[in-house]
């Protein structure tokens, strides 16, 4: 594979699988030489995982560089870097060099068993009854919870049936209190109410305004004259007993 177009391209490149070996790449160096001079190419790689890079043994064909990558340089899944650099005849310092991002596709590993073709209906069949019966048995709590609870109500109604109440009031003056006697007789239960001091101080005698009856001698009724609040009111005492009202 020449990797001449990927590295003018810069794009990070997909090379194989995890663990896969025996992938070539090669690299066309003449127009180094050309621009340079003599000399060769050498190849570094940084796996994905790694902090430092390493040399690859290359082989040299004319102007090609080829190297090949074992199981150890795809050793780790991820993005790593491959780098192409030219050094002159006689010197150890690169005169140019090109990087290709890489990436290593994850593989599957530890692979297990073939699975049963029944084994995901089991399974269902299997989460179906469990389901089935943690049903049931919320059932059989909610019936249990019901018939306790008509049980309690039951005994309340029942309690309530044997009970009696009987009540008294005192006529003295004074804080209002009660108090409550519980007594039990042939198992009905009676409650006592005893009411104490309701009845208020007597207060002050209120105004009483008398009405005088005058006797009209034209017609011998009794009658009287009355102003409240700005309005006369004039009262007659008729022949069959009832009293007129006017008011004027």
């Amino acid at each position: 594979m020449l990797i001449n177009e990927m590295l003018a391209q810069g794009n990070t490149v997909t090379l194989c699988k995890q663990g896969e070996y025996g992938i070539e790449l090669s690299f066309d160096f003449s127009c180094w030489e050309k621009q340079f001079g003599s000399g060769s190419v050498g190849w570094a790689i940084q796996r994905s995982q790694d902090t430092l890079a390493y040399l690859l043994p290359d082989t040299e064909e004319g102007a090609v560089s080829t190297v090949t990558l074992s199981a150890t340089e795809t050793q780790y899944a991820g993005v790593g870097k491959l780098e192409v650099f030219f050094v002159n005849d006689g010197e150890t310092e690169k005169r140019i060099s090109k990087t290709l991002n890489f990436t290593v596709a994850p593989s599957l590993q530890n692979l297990g068993e073939v699975p049963s073709p029944w084994e995901s209906y089991v399974d269902a069949v299997h989460e179906d009854a469990v389901a089935a019966e943690e049903a049931r048995q919320n059932a059989e709590e909610s019936a249990t919870s019901a018939s306790e609870s008509a049980q309690s109500a039951q005994e309340a109604l029942q309690s309530l049936e044997d009970m009696t109440a009987t009540a008294s009031v005192d006529v003295n003056v004074g804080t209002p209190s009660v108090v409550v006697t519980k007594t039990e007789t042939d198992n009905v239960t009676n409650l006592d109410f005893a009411f104490h001091n309701l009845k208020g101080e007597k207060g002050d005698t209120g105004d009483v305004n008398l009405i005088t009856f005058d006797l009209d001698p034209e017609t011998g009724h009794l009658y009287a004259n009355y102003t409240y609040d700005n309005s006369e009111i004039q009262f007659y005492l008729t022949d069959n007993g009832h009293i007129e009202v006017e008011i004027a």
